[in-house]
């Protein structure tokens, strides 16, 4: 028997009802008839009617230095990269120092003595930000022409500092690029064992190791050539006979607004606001031409559909899993699993060193470093005055209006904003599933999250990390593999993560894979979202517009609520952890809804993915013999 929808035919050989499909074909023929109602359909003013194909794999990646120009190359185009002067990465030893001290303590004691500021602050000469425990971006604050040479001198021969990394901008993007003696190395098929090796060889690298969920790629590092100058290498690699593609084992990081540019236009989240979930259920909002501007779950789980026996793997950085509402929606292990890591129950963690980690959760060594922030935020008006007495004094000359008071709210906020960013996964898993004892509900309450961790602190990600990542999700029979990692601009595209999607869908062709668009208001689509056969996910608001922040364009195939003001979620400053010595809050703890961090409104396309991701689920808990393929939801979609 066949589903019958006014443009689609699916052929099923059994009934089957797809009230969701049914639902999202409403909602297109809605949106055709007012452009207001943008709710995760097609969005016809934005994209054509073709559907989304699975790519054709391109030309393999270059990246070197011509002529002092910095770049590397990705479907036939150079991408640019300058060299940021006033900033290096540094890989830290892990063990304490001979003064008992993190090497993170010991690196801020010596590059920040405790000095007074012209303000009568205690002012800092070096911004620290920790991307881990081993590693962190130390920018000069006081000498961008050359602060990034004093910094290597000043840590050089520290016994706390194993290593110092060039870090790279691409300009016009909020992107920087840490630069470690590492490449991802894929061959031809046609290349033997011996024969990569001996290519290897020739060009002076040695493989470290072949990525476990991603065979056939290797991580190779370059013998004699460090810095800038891998590039060339790397370079001169791809190029070789039998090598099918090379690209650096870049660690991106979205570069941080500074306090002075926290975006102090942007309305302020209010923490009284109702506890209304309006991409759920949007009747309690009022809109202009009052249309619902949500993606009709209710409706949809009137009929029994909720997500039961689907699986969406979350690649993102940490995860909550023991959060109130989403413990008892984690996928597990199954014991058959031949491929198992040791200790590995519920996902895994691929961002940290030495082959990654059980937990994706927040640990101990980023509690130490989160935790001191969080209660900085509530510390007393006189001592957030000290700590940034010197950025205070640029704040008040770009906006001299403000109060002195205003300026002490921006900084609790513009701090609260850096730790509950962290759990970003958490964030984009609570807009998929979960059940709250407050009533809180995912758009998808009986689905399963299978945590994916390849992200560390201060929103970075290493091109190894998502690699396998993708390979794991697939691997531990997701259903749905939902992306928004990268931050605003998403991450840099790549070739060799392009080839690995093409091989995955290839191999596993009922698999959906879904990925925001970007924040950037451009018309186009960040990557992971731009790769061919991933749905790109734009962002609407309550009222039905595009979202001011999200792209569009041809590549964006979908819009959803993110929020312009807030789409509410989880987040996991609610760790008991955090509030060791804090007292809870009593009179507002904005963006947080609740007096300890378990709920938040946040906006970006970053959550209207997983909106997306969370219909998907929907879907495929009335597809329960997944007889439809991902082709077939696309054309749906």
């Amino acid at each position: 028997m066949s589903v019958l929808l006014p443009s689609l035919t699916v052929n099923l050989g059994t009934k089957l009802t797809i009230y969701t499909c049914t639902i999202l074909y409403a909602r297109i023929q809605i949106m055709y008839k007012s452009l207001s109602s943008l709710v995760l359909a097609i969005n016809l003013s934005l994209v054509g009617s073709s559907p989304l194909a699975i790519f054709a794999v391109g030309n393999p990646v270059r990246a070197q230095s011509e002529g002092g120009d910095l770049f590397y190359s990705f479907d036939n185009k150079k991408v640019p990269l300058t060299l940021v002067t006033d900033t290096i990465g540094v890989v830290l030893t892990p063990k304490r120092t001979t003064r008992g001290k993190t090497a993170l303590a010991e690196l801020d004691a010596d590059l920040n003595p405790r000095t007074r500021s012209r303000s009568g602050g205690s002012g800092t000469t070096v911004e620290i930000s920790p991307l881990s425990a081993s590693r962190a971006l130390l920018r000069a604050k006081k000498n961008k022409a050359t602060g990034s040479i004093e910094l290597t001198e000043k840590v050089a021969g520290k016994p706390y500092i194993q290593e110092t990394l060039p870090v790279l901008q691409v300009p016009g993007k909020p992107i920087r690029v840490l630069l470690p003696n590492e490449a991802i190395v894929k061959f031809d098929a046609s290349t033997s064992t011996t024969q990569a090796e001996q290519i290897l060889s020739i060009n002076k690298l040695t493989k470290l190791r072949e990525l476990r969920f991603a065979k056939g790629f290797y991580v190779v590092k370059a013998n004699e050539k460090n810095g800038i100058q891998v590039l060339e290498v790397f370079n001169n690699l791809s190029q070789v006979k039998g090598v099918k593609t090379v690209v650096p084992n870049f660690i991106q990081v979205k570069t941080q607004s500074n306090l002075s540019t926290a975006n102090h236009s942007s309305k302020r989240i209010n923490q009284n606001r109702p506890f209304s979930q309006w991409h759920i259920d949007s009747r309690t909002l009022i809109n202009a031409k009052n249309l619902r501007t949500d993606v009709y779950a209710p409706e949809v789980w009137q009929h029994g559909k909720q997500g039961e026996g689907v699986v969406v793997a979350v690649l993102d950085n940490m995860i909550q899993w023991d959060h109130p509402a989403l413990i008892n929606n984690i996928s597990s292990l199954n014991d058959s699993s031949k491929d198992a890591l040791k200790g590995e129950s519920n996902g895994w963690d691929f961002s940290s060193e030495n082959g990654g980690d059980r937990d994706t959760r927040i640990s101990a060594d980023e509690l130490a470093i989160l935790q001191p922030k969080l209660k900085l935020s509530m510390a007393p008006d006189a001592d957030l005055k000290a700590k940034y007495a010197d950025d205070i004094d640029i704040y008040k000359a770009e906006y001299p209006k403000l109060s002195e008071a205003d300026i002490i709210e921006d900084i609790r906020q513009y701090i609260r904003s850096q730790v509950s960013g962290e759990f970003h996964g958490t964030m984009s898993s609570g807009m998929i599933t979960g059940n709250g004892s407050n009533g809180f509900r995912g758009i998808a309450p009986k689905a399963k999250i299978l945590p994916v961790r390849v992200g560390g602190l201060d929103n970075s990600f290493q091109t190894e990390a998502v690699l396998e990542g993708l390979g794991y999700a697939a691997a531990r029979g997701a259903d749905v593999i939902s992306m928004s990692f990268g931050g605003e601009a998403g991450v840099l595209g790549d070739p060799v993560q392009k080839i690995f999607i093409t091989e995955l869908q290839l191999k596993y062709p009922k698999l959906i894979f879904v990925a925001s668009a970007g924040n950037d208001n451009q018309p186009t689509s960040s990557y992971p979202a731009a790769y061919g056969g991933i749905i790109s996910v734009g962002a609407i608001n309550g009222k039905g517009y595009r979202a001011p922040y999200s792209n569009y364009g041809a590549n964006v195939d979908l819009v959803a609520p993110g929020g312009e003001g807030g789409v509410l979620t989880l987040n996991g400053v609610g760790n008991n952890g955090f509030w060791k010595d804090i007292a809870s809050p009593t009179n507002g703890f904005s963006p947080f809804q609740d007096n300890h961090g378990y709920y938040i409104f946040t906006q970006g396309t970053s959550f209207s993915a997983p909106a997306v991701s969370g219909v998907v689920a929907l879907m495929k808990s009335a597809d329960r013999d997944r007889r439809i393929d991902r082709y077939q939801y696309l054309t749906i979609l």
